[in-house]
């Protein structure tokens, strides 16, 4: 038979990435990063999740669809 393994007290459950990352899923999609966003640590090619469900604050990368074309942009709100 052998011998039991001594991590077998060490057991974890898998790390579901939808638990972590998706809260609502029915507003939730992904997309891939047509363009590089360096400010907010995004390069060209990367997966996003977008939340539709969130609401946009000073410093939030944008995912918007105008004609068609996914179109994203970091707005900042104008000083009082």
């Amino acid at each position: 038979m052998g011998f039991p393994s001594p991590a077998s007290d060490y057991v974890e459950t898998r790390i579901s990435l939808d638990q972590q990352l998706i809260s609502q899923p029915a507003a939730t999609y992904f997309m891939r990063a047509s363009r590089s966003h360096f400010r907010e640590g995004i390069l060209q090619g990367a997966l996003l999740v977008v939340d539709a469900s969130l609401t946009a604050c000073d410093g939030s990368l944008l995912i918007c669809a105008i004609d068609g074309e996914a179109i994203s942009d970091s707005p900042s709100t104008p000083p009082d």
